[in-house]
């Protein structure tokens, strides 16, 4: 049995085990756009959920922030910015008190060429443009602490805005159910502490299945709204959903919480499948998050509550970047014994074994070993990356790594030597699958 995963502007053929029974390929809604993105935006800023038209305002004398997410997101902030301005500059907003913040969380900061080209025109002249840092003590203010207790500390700008306008796009996410929402504010315009709140907030075997879930149903979520509520400004939400081609299929603007809940609705339509049992083998591809190995695990959480514990994933990154900006540590334990550990002890007590030999891990590496580790305890992972340094998997002991896929499938069969279940998640860097067991 063949089945094709995306693989760049072609396709990857893959032979599967001769024992192994091929169940089904699961793939996104094929959702089309009903009409242009423009007519979408300008329908959805006219009518917002909640809020009053911003065309519709008197902004001559109010401060504003536009927040647009970085170029690790699929957002058509080229498309949407210009629009959004005009909105603002028709309703009296002047340039001298529009601020636009880029809400990078713990990424590299854009250059000059980058945000002009993200923002979609050059004629930026007398608008105030900031890369966030959030390791920058004169950028961040602090604001208390959320009912659950984490610290929030964000932006200075959004601080002392009147109104706060997040772009962004609304997709699955491993840990915030789905992206999008006030999540441009924490952690994208968050200081370290804050983003640390959210990242490694309660236990990794329940961080790590919120892929999906919405509103009381994802912890972290509730925590991102309840600290960017803190802020004292108003919000105006404009986000998109987007179909598995990248085209926009819908624009919801307005209240920050109701219009991010309407378009998750979409989003779930469009990436959510529900399948009937568990499989034994899941094999699950990045497209369409094939930066980089950061952004390619994301096909791992995203198939995980459709496969058994202790099944087979297989996953196909693309990684077109290589392992990007994300830290291999030296070598600690392989993948099985970091399983065995891990079932034994506990995720977050192989991390903090491990941080005890890596001085310098941040929260970022910290936050991907727990994720890598807690996908190894649940399963056996072999990635196929050819992109990615050889030694990468055995520094990361949470996955085998290859760079030939047929030597990827005879340790496949070794390991499963028949699957009676067997699914295919083409588009796993977004889709997602969850089993109605």
């Amino acid at each position: 049995m063949d089945i094709s995963m995306p693989w760049g502007s072609s396709c990857l053929n893959i032979t599967l085990p001769p024992k192994w029974s091929f169940t089904r390929e699961i793939l996104p809604e094929d959702f089309c756009p009903r009409t242009s993105i423009n007519s979408m935006l300008e329908h959805a800023l006219e009518n917002p959920i909640e809020r009053l038209p911003l065309s519709c305002r008197s902004l001559a004398g109010v401060k504003i922030v536009i927040i647009v997410d970085d170029t690790s997101r699929p957002t058509p902030v080229n498309l949407i910015f210009p629009q959004v301005l005009k909105q603002l500059l028709r309703g009296g907003a002047r340039k001298e008190n529009i601020t636009i913040v880029v809400a990078l969380g713990t990424h590299a900061p854009l250059s000059q060429a980058e945000i002009y080209n993200r923002l979609g025109t050059a004629d930026l002249d007398g608008y105030r443009i900031i890369n966030h840092d959030c390791y920058d003590p004169e950028m961040l203010c602090s604001l208390g602490k959320t009912p659950d207790g984490a610290e929030v500390v964000v932006n200075r700008e959004l601080c002392e805005a009147d109104l706060i306008i997040p772009i962004g796009t609304i997709e699955p996410h491993l840990l915030a159910g789905f992206g999008g929402g006030l999540k441009n504010v924490i952690p994208g315009c968050a200081g370290m502490e804050t983003i640390a709140a959210t990242h490694l907030m309660g236990p990794a075997s329940e961080r790590f299945s919120s892929v999906g879930r919405v509103g009381e149903e994802c912890p972290t979520r509730l925590r991102i709204e309840a600290g960017a509520q803190m802020v004292p400004g108003e919000y105006f939400l404009v986000n998109t959903v987007l179909n598995s081609r990248g085209e926009t299929v819908g624009v919801f603007c307005g209240d920050p919480i109701k219009a991010h809940r309407a378009g998750t609705q979409l989003a779930a339509q469009i990436y959510g499948k529900v399948v009937a049992e568990q499989a034994d083998v899941v094999i699950s591809g990045s497209y369409p998050m094939d930066i980089d190995l950061r952004q390619g695990t994301k096909c791992l959480p995203n198939a995980s509550a459709a496969l058994k514990e202790g099944g087979l994933l297989i996953a196909i990154m693309r990684c077109f970047q290589g392992v990007g900006d994300m830290t291999i540590p030296d070598y600690f334990l392989s993948p099985e014994l970091t399983r065995i550990f891990a079932q034994e002890c506990g995720t977050e007590k192989i991390v903090e074994i491990r941080s005890r030999f890596c001085a310098q891990m941040s929260m970022d590496d910290r936050y991907m070993l727990q994720f890598l580790t807690e996908m190894c305890r649940k399963h056996h992972i072999l990635v196929y990356a050819p992109t990615i340094p050889p030694d990468t998997g055995s520094r990361l002991g949470t996955f085998e790594l290859f760079d030939d896929i047929n030597v990827l499938l005879e340790r496949a069969a070794e390991l499963v030597p028949e699957a009676r279940v067997v699914y295919s998640l083409p588009h796993g860097g977004l889709s997602y699958i969850r089993c109605e067991q």
